[in-house]
């Protein structure tokens, strides 16, 4: 919403997933305390690779993700779990 707003000097059209960035000290400590909650992410990522998805990570798991995260927060961002939609599909004469 922030890059819309800069551009474009209006609000966004579409609502957007709400996301801490962790390179903001309010950001971090709310994602310090809810990390079991959210699902964080390497800015610089794609394709899933070196996320965290807090409530399927072990205890262990968390505490390597906590230690990652102290070390280098402005390289992560977080944002709540959603539960995704499924919408059928016409496949070869049927739906899948």
């Amino acid at each position: 919403p922030e890059m819309v707003r800069f551009y474009l000097g209006e609000a966004p059209l579409l609502k957007n997933v709400p996301t801490w960035r962790c390179s903001e000290a309010e950001s971090l400590a709310y994602v310090r305390e809810h990390l079991d909650e959210l699902v964080v992410k390497a800015v610089h990522g794609s394709g899933g690779y070196g996320m965290l998805v807090g409530p399927h990570a072990s205890k262990e798991e968390l505490e390597q993700f906590r230690l990652k995260l102290e070390a280098d927060p402005s390289g992560y961002i977080a944002q709540p779990t959603l539960s995704l939609s499924t919408c059928p599909a016409f496949v070869n004469r049927g739906i899948a």
